[in-house]
This record gives structure tokens, sequence and C-alpha cells, in this order.
């Protein structure tokens, strides 16, 4: 073997552990015996693991993807799933965002790095530290060597690698707490370096310790999130480790949390834990404004959100937190809604709690095939982007027993149907890569017939309901195809300013229309269709929704008279019909003529929203001086009215210079559905004089006869109890143990049934 071979077959060997292999990041493991399995192609639920993480985890496989172990930067589990011997009690945290990260020593098949970082509940006390694992002990099922090797304390969670294929050497990151340091620590076939780079940034501010960091797969870029304050961008240099240029990406004092790269790294995804956002930005250009600008808020369906992580198939996983459910970003490289977003896009075995592996950001940079332009009949363009300008040779196969060696390639497929196309291919550092990826060639519609609208309503277009709109394909589906309709045809071809299922026109002259007509499953393949107009006699009418207050309440309804058939849809054939439950109904009219023009209306009759009392607030004690004020849950979903005897309603919700007594409380919305509240409110003599006169002769609270649990004790001024007072009764007469007690002020303690307690104070005269 000469020199030359012999340098490259090292160089792959150790390049396909350490970098260019996405089969090292295959199997992951998290959450609460969660784990995925990407060796298929596919992303497969497991459940085979021991890990047991609240946040931060890590695994590697080998290059084919065979499970080597895994951690959450507390305990190592060997590929049996066992602990590793000397595997536990490592310097991570269950709690740390970003426990561990592995990282291949480079020039060795054997040695392994586990970086860990300690947590804001620790105040990072212990540091980032690692520990190195040799696989050649144990039969292959490695054994930890050395453990806790500090680094420097305190530490943040954030840790996030990057390998630099210049110099077949990594860069691990972690930011020291309470400081402005991001320490860069070099990793070569020597070991971690001691001298690390220190990064003193300015822009970083709030609670810096929480939240994810991430470099880009293209080692260009390093994004953080700080927890509470903001989101940061900067460039990297990946020679020197010296990160520069900040950029405050988003900057609204919120939650932000997890955070990943597309893995073209032109886009950058934000997740704000509470209350759940997921955001894009469009990184391509370093400019803060741009950046800015291009926010797009992915449509995440749960109130929390965990941290997002690039995965081998190219999508992002996000965590739905304490669920079994991840939502994906199916095409993170896209721009706005193309990303594909689900929200339940991938089914877990066992639950989640808030995260996911964390792994060496550009072992998921490989050559991602790009293909565009999938229609039949047009060019189809392959490229290799993230490939650009270090490509030596190529072959592409196009899986139709074509092919070609243009670096950017185009071709013609001549049918429709899947198609399997390799790229083999030799970079400027001989570096040999073969890339396959299926895509589908889609064909647009080829229409035979289309018939012209024919409207029922002189210058209002239905589609769906009253027009009339036929087409006929050429030995195609129409099921396969989507249509839309567009007032021109600029506005046709670039899908702009799409006319709503209804939609009006200021003319009845109008000649034409232009329908789009774009496959289902690839709306970039369509083809455009003129479609002329047909008026016919016009039909117009409205029926609106409908709120009734209370089940089985009747509600009498009218359509327009004149027509010559009406059908509702409980089947009644009249103009009129009555209600009397919730549901969605309908009314289809219609005439008799050489062209019948049905018109159907929807309406729904629901119950109106009634008042939802929060609290009632009273202000008592008084003799006529008493308020009554009333809180609703929903004050600001209607419109409500207050009133005590049901007949004078007012806006406001508080009555005033109310006497003592029991009140009926009338509250009624826009729909004059009424709710009754009722409230009583207390008063008390200032004085009473036991003489049997028969005037004040006994002393009791006024109004509380109804109160039968509660409670009245009377004191003398020393604060001893003299007596408790039956609210149902006449009250006190002034006596203790049948003897008179003397005139002076005697207090008294009122415990209502709900236990709030009133004190008060009065006057015993002889």
């Amino acid at each position: 073997m000469n020199k030359k071979k012999l340098i490259l077959l090292l160089f792959f060997i150790s390049f396909s552990i350490n970098a260019q292999n996405s089969n090292n990041v295959n199997i992951w493991y998290f959450g609460e015996k969660s784990g995925i399995d990407f060796n298929s192609g596919q992303a497969v639920a497991i459940d085979n693991g021991s890990l047991h993480a609240k946040e931060g985890s890590a695994s590697i496989c080998d290059a084919d993807g065979n499970l080597l172990f895994y951690t959450d930067g507390i305990r190592v589990y060997n590929k049996n799933h066992d602990f590793m011997e000397n595997g536990i009690n490592l310097f991570g945290h269950p709690s740390s965002t970003t426990s561990a990260i592995i990282i291949p020593k480079p020039s060795s098949e054997n040695l392994y790095y586990i970086f860990t970082c300690d947590a804001l509940e620790d105040q990072g006390e212990n540091g980032l530290n690692y520990s190195i694992v040799d696989l050649s002990l144990n039969n292959g099922l490695g054994a930890i060597t050395e453990k806790n090797v500090l680094l420097h304390k305190p530490a943040t969670e954030k840790l996030t690698a990057i390998y630099d294929e210049s110099t077949d050497s990594f860069w691990v990151v972690n930011q020291e707490l309470e400081t402005e340091k991001t320490i860069c620590y070099k990793v070569t076939s020597e070991g971690v370096s001691e001298t690390p780079v220190i990064n003193n940034l300015e822009l970083i501010s709030g609670n810096h310790n929480v939240g994810q960091m991430k470099f880009s797969p293209n080692g260009k870029k390093i994004a953080m999130n700080i927890f509470g304050s903001r989101v940061l961008l900067y460039d990297f240099n990946i020679e020197t480790g010296i990160i520069s240029n900040p950029i405050i990406v988003r900057n609204n004092n919120e939650e932000y949390y997890g955070l990943e790269f597309s893995p073209d790294s032109k886009m950058l995804y934000v997740s704000i834990f509470s209350p759940a956002r997921l955001i894009q930005f469009d990184i391509s250009e370093h400019n803060a404004a741009l950046i800015q600008d291009s926010q797009y808020f992915l449509p995440y369906a749960y109130e929390t959100i965990g941290l997002i992580q690039l995965a081998p198939d190219r999508k992002i996983y996000c965590v739905v937190p304490d669920t079994d459910i991840l939502s994906v970003i199916n095409s993170p490289n896209e721009s706005g809604e193309l990303c594909e977003f689900e929200s339940n896009g991938f089914q877990l075995l066992n639950p989640n709690i808030l995260g996911l592996p964390t792994y060496i950001q550009s072992t998921l940079k490989l050559p991602l095939l790009e293909v565009t332009d999938l229609c039949l009949g047009s060019e189809t363009l392959f490229q290799i982007p993230e490939f650009d300008g270090v490509i030596e040779n190529i072959h592409w196969d196009f899986g139709d027993g074509t092919s070609s060696t243009e670096i950017n390639a185009t071709h013609i497929y001549q049918e429709p149907g899947k198609y399997t196309v390799t790229a083999t291919f030799e970079t400027t550092e001989s570096e040999d890569f073969i890339k396959t990826i299926e895509i589908e060639i889609y064909e647009q519609a080829l229409i035979s017939e289309i018939l012209p609208f024919v409207m029922c309503n002189k210058g209002t277009v239905f589609i769906g309901e009253s027009s009339s709109f036929d087409i006929e394909l050429n030995n195609q589906k129409l099921e396969d195809f989507n249509y839309s309709f567009y007032e021109t045809e600029e506005d046709a071809l670039l899908g702009e300013n799409k006319l709503d299922a209804t939609f009006y026109f200021s003319t009845s002259d109008k000649e034409y229309i232009y329908a789009r007509i774009e496959h289902k499953k690839n709306f970039k393949c369509f083809t455009i269709e003129k479609i002329p107009f047909h008026y016919a006699e016009e039909i117009d009418f409205t029926i609106e929704d409908q709120l009734i207050c209370e089940e089985f309440e009747e509600i009498y309804l009218e359509a327009p008279q004149g027509f010559d058939h009406y059908l509702w849809s409980d089947g009644k054939t009249t103009y009129y019909n009555t209600f009397n439950q919730v549901g969605e109904y309908s009314l289809t009219i219609w005439n008799d003529g050489e062209i019948t023009c049905e018109v159907t209306k929807n309406f729904t009759i629901n119950y109106a929203p009634k008042a939802v009392v929060k609290n009632i607030e009273i202000k008592e004690w008084s003799y006529d001086k008493n308020v009554i004020k009333v809180n609703l849950e929903n004050e600001e979903n209607g419109f409500f009215e207050y009133s005590l005897d049901n007949y004078n309603f007012q806006t406001e919700n508080i009555f005033k210079n109310l006497k003592y007594g029991n009140y009926t409380i009338f509250i009624k919305n826009e729909n004059n559905c009424i709710i009754e509240k009722e409230v009583v409110l207390l008063d008390y003599p200032k004085y009473f004089s036991p003489n049997n006169d028969g005037i004040h002769d006994y002393w009791n609270i006024h109004n509380v006869e109804n109160s039968k649990k509660s409670k009245i004790y009377i004191f003398d001024r020393f604060g001893k109890i003299i007596t408790e007072v039956y609210t149902r009764g006449k009250g006190w007469n002034g006596k203790k143990n049948g003897l008179n007690l003397p005139a002076s002020d005697y207090w008294f303690l009122f415990i209502k049934e709900n236990g709030e307690e009133y004190r008060g104070h009065f006057t015993l005269k002889r």
C-alpha cells in the first residue's frame, strides 16, 4: 500500500466515527425510557432503554448505527442497557438543559469523552467536567477510566460541540455561570486542551444558565437562549474558537428554552417554554433587521414546549412536555408554512418530560440532495448545496436508466411515479460519498373538457355551493388534484390573491376567471385554465345564526318568500320553520326553470353565553349604605346588564346605598338571558336597652335569621366571653346567668357560614 492510500484509509477510519456518519446518532434515548431508532431511514419509537431523564441526555452508535452507550450525564449505560463499569455519579444533573454530550477522541477507535455540566439548582457548583470511556474493555461493553475531570466552575447548563474537519478536532463550548465568559475547549488526538479560548460576550444578561446553545451544522454560527431575556446569534471562527458579531434575534424577556438550526444552517428555530411558542427565523443573512423581520410562528398547539433537536432524517423534533408526543418540523430548510410543521407529528411509546439527546452538531452535516421541480415534463434540477464547490467528480443515476456527470444536473422524466436517485461523488478532500434519495414525479392536470361557471346570482359566485363547476381530465383522477380560482391569469400563475369560496364582481359582464389545478401531493405541479361564466336567474337570501337562552326554547325563522322551493335540513318544505334545539342547520332555495340554481345557506343555533359569576363583593354592616358589586368571569365576552328587581337594569355592576336585607341580583346578557344570584346584607344595632318596655329589649344582628350555621359571640370589654347568641332567636337580653349586666360597651364576634369573621361593638343602656 502506497503512502497516499494509507493516509486516506486512516483518515476514513477516524472520520467515519468522528463527524461524517449520521449513523453515529441513529439511536436516541431520553425521558422515561423513551427512545427513537432512525436506522431504517424512518423514525421508529422504541422503549428498550433504561434511562430516566428529566432534561438532557446523550447517546452514540458506531458507523453502522449499532448502539455503543448512552447517558443522562449522571449514569452511563452500555449497549446491553446495564450500568457501564464505574459509570455512575458523573457530575451532570437531571435538571440540566444539556446534561451531557459525547465526543469521540480523534484518531482513536475506542476512547470517548463524556462532557457533563451542572444545573441551576446547584448553582453550577460541580462545573464542566469530562469523563473518559474506553470501549476496548469488558468485551466491548466499556468502562469509565477517568471520571469528573474538572475544566471550570461554576458552569451553566449550556453545552454544545462542533467538528473541525481541517484539523480533525472538536470544539466543546460552555459558559461560566454569572459571568460573560463563553469558554471553548479544543479536543484533539492529544486530549482536551488545558488552555481554552475565552470569549467575553457582553450581550449575555439575565438567566443565561438555562436554555440551549447550539452550533449550526456548518460550524459557522453559534446561537444561545438567555432564559427570560433574549436570543443571541454569533459568528464562529472554527479555526480560532473566536465568537464575534453578535445579533439580538429576539429580545422580549420570554422563557427562551429550546433552539435548533436547519440542516442547511439557514434557518434558526427557537422554542419559548411558556406560554409555548415555536418561532422560525431566516438567518441566511447576518443582519439583525432582516432576521427579526423574517420571524414565522409555527402553529404549535400545546401550552408548554421543551427542547428541540435535529435528527438524522433531517427533521427537527420538539418535546411536548409530560406527554408521549413529539411535534415535528418535516422540512426545516423551508421557510414559513412550507417547513411542514405537525403538532402531533410523532408518537412515543413512553412519556417524555422536557429533554432530547444532545449531539455534535456537525454530525448531521451530511450531503443533502436537493431536488427542484418534480413535475412531469419539466426540467428537474439535482444539487448538493452543502458541498457546493468541493465536489471533484460525480455520477448521478436518475433511477430511470439515465444518468449524468454534471455537478448540478438536470433531467426530464417521461413518466410519473417514484424513482430512486443515487449520487456517487468524491470531494476535493478525497472523500467518497454515495447518497440516495427517493423522489416522486407528479403529473400535471391534462384537461379534456371544462364547463362554464353557472352564476346563479349576478355579480356573486358561490364556489361549491350554488354555482356549477365541472371538469374532465384525460385519463386522470380528479380527486388527485386541488383547484382554486383567481381573477387574473397572473395571479393564478403566482398562486396569489386566491378568490374566497364566495367572491363578488362589481359587474355582471365578467366573462372569465382562471382555475389553478394543482396536484395534491405537490402544489408546484399545476395547470392554469380559463373558465367562462354563464349567468342564470338571481337568487339571494340571508339567514343569520341564532342564539337561544334555555334548552327547548322555541325559535321561529322565516326565509324570503316568492321562490318555488324551500328545503330545510330537517326536511320541512315551507318558507318558515321552528327550532328548539341547538345544532347546525341549513336552508336550500331554488326556482323551477331550464337552469336550476340552488342556493344553500348554513346557520347554527347555539346557547347564548350567559353571565358566569366570578364572585360577588359586598360592603355591609350599615343600615342603608351597603354595597353589592358583581364580578364576572366572562365580562369581556359580551354585554351584560344588572338589576335588583328584574325590571330596572343598569350597565354598571355595582349597587350602592342599599339597606340591609335579602337581595336577588338579576344579570342579563344581550340576548335577554338572565341568571339570578341571592345576596344577604347584614347590619347590627349600635345599642339596645333591655328594660322590658318592648323597645330594643334584645340585641341581635339584623337579617341573620336565615344563617343557621353562623355564630355570634358576645364579649365584655376585657375580652371575656359572656354568651353565644342563637341566630334564629330574639337575641341577647343583657343578662348573664340570669343577672343584669351593667350599662357599658360590649363587643361581638360574628362568624359566617363560610368562615368569614366580623368584629364590632355596641352599647348596653340601662
